[in-house]
């Protein structure tokens, strides 16, 4: 009989480097793969990955508008508006108005995109999409297990990421995508802040009274199609919401509502749990996205939570709310907790009323709290 000897530390280094070679050169491949589709993409056919994936959806629905074209592709409504206005320097869509109602704009695909669709190959995640899909729910669930490990290994968890399988910015023509790509990153920051400048607009924003019920509620059902398809019907009345909902909401938070002149733009509540502030609310019309309003509610509340001496912000997210998580971790909140139990247990149990599942929950701490 053979004697095996036992494994010694210097067996258990050699595995350990293996498998670390193994997921380096894994993760190396896997960018690398994205990175020749994205390139091959840009030879051929002059699209990059996230224009075709929004042109595939503009084929698919007809007349379409930004936020639901966002919606569809996970991708904030400022960042598909972007790449819709590169489809359209290519003449592959074009911006229609409404015919029921002439301040919303439809996108439609041109037959110069539809033959665009029909040559070009299928988008790099769609492929993925299948293969996935194909798996088990097991396998899945491991799957997604091991890759957000990986990201917390890489301490990466509240970098701002799209869902979507492309190197580099999402919404800038290739050129100047491989300009930023080969900059420093001071030069990579001056581009971004030349080709989106942000338009500074001050809000007036001021408790809400018992008159601005009906905009409140306007603004949380603006984008309540948003959400439709992220989460359980059990928890839709928190997005599609009525009279009498604002009557109970009323009692137990603090409602602010801000205007630009006249116009009522959006919304955010506070409500006040031992040392911190919960935003449970943070609302913009959708027919207002992308003027930094959202900002100004968050340095609003901000403010209010200074003054009232709180730790921190807290909010909750849905995961493929991605238009919000984007918003919130670019302000600053990053994510605490994924895990349900986590956030039910979370300062006393103080959000039980409030969880909705799935839901992640952000923390925005206050270095000076007075």
């Amino acid at each position: 009989m053979t004697n095996t000897p036992s494994s010694t530390p210097s067996d258990y280094a050699d595995e350990q480097s293996l498998y670390l070679f193994r997921i380096l050169q894994s993760l190396r491949q896997s960018i690398r793969a994205i990175d020749m589709h994205s390139k091959k993409l840009a030879a051929e056919h002059k699209i990059t990955a996230p224009q075709l994936v929004c042109l595939n959806e503009v084929s698919t629905h007809p007349k379409v508008s930004v936020s639901e074209l966002a919606r569809y592709v996970h991708l904030s409504p400022s960042t598909v508006v972007g790449i819709i206005d590169r489809l359209e320097d290519k003449g592959l869509v074009e911006k229609v108005r409404n015919d029921k109602d002439r301040r919303r704009v439809n996108i439609s695909i041109t037959p110069k995109g539809q033959d665009l669709i029909n040559k070009a190959p299928a988008p790099f995640q769609e492929d993925f999409a299948d293969a996935f899909g194909n798996l088990d729910a097991e396998e899945q669930l491991e799957l997604v297990q091991a890759f957000e490990k990986v990201v917390d290994l890489m301490n990466a968890r509240n970098l701002d990421a799209a869902p979507m399988l492309e190197t580099g910015p999402l919404d800038y023509p290739h050129e100047v995508k491989q300009a930023l790509w080969d900059t420093a990153e001071i030069a990579h920051q001056k581009n971004i802040e030349q080709v989106q400048p942000q338009e500074k607009q001050t809000l007036d924003i001021r408790r809400a009274e018992e008159k601005d019920k009906p905009v409140v509620v306007s603004f949380i059902n603006s984008s309540t199609e948003w959400y439709r398809s992220l989460i359980d019907e059990a928890d839709i009345s928190e997005h599609e919401v009525n009279a009498s909902w604002a009557d109970t909401n009323f009692e137990r938070r603090e409602f602010y509502v801000g205007f630009e002149g006249d116009t009522p733009v959006g919304t955010v509540t506070l409500q006040f749990f031992g040392d911190y502030t919960y935003l449970g609310y943070v609302y913009v019309d959708t027919n207002h996205v992308g003027k930094a309003y959202g900002k100004q509610l968050l340095d609003f509340a901000k403010a209010e939570s200074i003054k009232r001496h709180k730790k921190g912000m807290v909010l909750i997210a849905h995961p493929k709310a991605t238009w919000a998580i984007k918003a919130y971790q670019k302000y600053g909140f990053e994510l605490l907790y994924r895990d349900k139990e986590d956030i039910l247990t979370w300062n006393e149990g103080a959000l039980k009323p409030y969880y909705e599942d799935y839901f992640m929950l952000f923390l925005y701490p206050l270095l000076s709290t007075g």
